[in-house]
């Protein structure tokens, strides 16, 4: 077996560093493609997949509404009560129409 100097060698790896190059790029592209073949799931397929993922206790959490986060499934906190009489309430930036009753006055 012949045995390489380390000149030789580095020569060699430069040498063979476009093809390796050239596969990784084919290597990319084709998992780009076979990405961009698969449809995204939709909204009901992913909202099965989220409470398919949590325990019983994350669910119950979530009942409430201020609902905690869950950091595992990168779920953050949020706040959805609202009785949609007064609008998007207690969110920032959201809007908050008059009471009912001071609309009828």
């Amino acid at each position: 077996m012949r045995q390489l100097t380390y000149r030789a060698l580095i020569k060699n790896i430069f040498a063979s560093a476009p093809a390796l190059a050239v596969m990784i790029a084919a290597a990319a592209a084709s998992l780009a493609v076979a990405a961009a073949a698969q449809p995204a799931p939709s909204a009901e397929e992913r909202a099965k997949d989220l409470v398919a993922k949590m325990t019983l206790e994350e669910k119950a959490s979530q009942l409430i509404n201020s609902a905690p986060a869950i950091p595992r499934l990168n779920l953050p906190d949020y706040q959805w009560w609202s009785e949609a009489l007064h609008g998007f309430a207690f969110q920032p930036q959201a809007t908050n129409f008059p009471e009912p009753i001071g609309l009828a006055a």
